[in-house]
């Protein structure tokens, strides 16, 4: 089962799949309609669940009719049928491999009518499922997975538990099902309802789940973060400083080493500044300034304003271990004033010099790391500039 990704929302649907929109939708003149509400959907999803438990009997004659209205509404253009369940009625027909069919038709049964159990907020109902579906093989894990995944957003005080109990417990057989969703490029995913793979609030739940796992996979994880999608990037970028350790002699956290090390080098490397200003912006978190302060050193050279802003916020949250960079960062502070930037007008590209908004968040960062490393209240930039040139002397 490694193509998860591709099945996410027709699982979360219970193999109700594709085709089906949420809300209105015109057909074309002289084809059938499609559902037209949730409601509709939820009606035909159920008589579905109801035609499958009958391959659970033994009954030839109602198994014969069941398959009958499963393949009638294959037909239609609501499709709330899935390719799966289409094949197995179609093998079901076959007599050699009739047996297999129903076998199968049955399991889809009980892993359909387990996932009812995750509707709601009951928490025996859901560890109820889990216990199911952890019984019903590696298959139904990664499926079960899935569904997690797509619920994450709703209901994330049962999904993120459950996920690091199932990493724990079926090691890589999870974390690459999450790390497969986590990589996945698109907007939007085909399934019975449109909608969003994962959101930001679920990308990030995900990597959370996968950075305190008591042995994280920190390879998979760092490849993940260095080479996925932007908004999986971005997750990582905002996620990583808070895999902390405490020190049992001092009682002071310091995110752990692997996880600075990848921040590092997002925010030495990544193509996009929002990757590059959330690492900056998660450097000063880490509290491992001996890490973190060469790499965000380089970043006030940063070519974006805003990296370059948050680059000195971060170095002001070391406050006085963030000397080594007052003169880096003095430099290109003074540099503001001849600094100029490409903006496209009218099709053509311009050089401007720095202003507006821009250079007044820039100031006011450099103003305030300022103050936190020297100490010194000084209300204005040129002040810490004088300060800093009698210093050097």
């Amino acid at each position: 089962m490694r193509t998860l990704p591709a099945a996410l929302v027709v699982l979360a649907s219970s193999f109700l799949a594709s085709g089906c929109t949420n809300g209105e939708k015109e057909p074309d003149d002289g084809a059938k309609p499609t559902i037209q509400t949730p409601k509709d959907l939820r009606e035909q999803q159920k008589r579905v669940l109801q035609l499958l438990e009958v391959f659970e009997k033994h009954d030839l004659a109602a198994m014969d009719q069941a398959a009958d209205e499963l393949e009638e509404m294959s037909k239609s253009e609501t499709h709330v049928v899935s390719g799966e369940i289409q094949e197995q009625v179609r093998k079901y027909r076959v007599r050699s491999s009739a047996n297999d069919a129903i076998d199968r038709l049955r399991w889809l049964s009980r892993f359909a009518r387990a996932l009812l159990l995750l509707e709601g907020d009951d928490a025996a109902n859901w560890a109820r499922c889990r216990d199911l579906m952890v019984k019903s093989g590696p298959e139904a894990v990664v499926r079960f997975t899935g569904v997690l995944i797509i619920k994450f957003t709703d209901n994330p005080k049962f999904c993120r538990p459950m996920l690091m109990d199932l990493c724990v417990s079926h090691k890589s057989l999870v974390e690459d099902a999450i790390l497969e969703a986590l990589a996945f490029e698109g907007t939007e995913q085909p399934g019975a309802m449109k909608m969003r793979l994962l959101d930001n609030t679920a990308k990030k739940g995900l990597v959370s789940t996968l950075m305190f796992l008591p042995e994280p996979p920190v390879a998979r994880l760092r490849e993940s973060a260095l080479r996925g999608p932007d908004t999986t990037r971005r997750a990582w970028a905002q996620m990583l400083a808070s895999r902390k350790t405490r020190d049992r002699n001092t009682g002071v956290e310091t995110t752990d080493a692997w996880a600075t090390a990848i921040l590092c080098d997002q925010i030495a490397n990544d193509r996009l500044w929002e990757v590059r200003s959330d690492a900056a912006a998660s450097l000063g978190e880490t509290n491992d300034p001996a890490a973190a302060l060469p790499f965000l050193t380089k970043a006030l050279k940063d070519r974006d304003h805003w990296v370059r802003r948050n680059t000195c916020l971060s170095i002001g949250r070391f406050g006085g271990r963030g000397t080594p960079a007052t003169g880096e960062m003095i430099a290109m502070l003074r540099g503001l004033d001849t600094e100029m930037f490409d903006v496209e007008v009218d099709g053509k590209t311009e050089r401007r010099p720095l202003a507006g908004n821009p250079r007044r968040e820039l100031d006011t960062a450099g103003l305030a790391a300022l103050r936190a490393i020297s100490g010194k209240s000084f209300a204005e930039l040129e002040t810490f500039f004088l300060w800093w040139d009698e210093r050097e002397k």
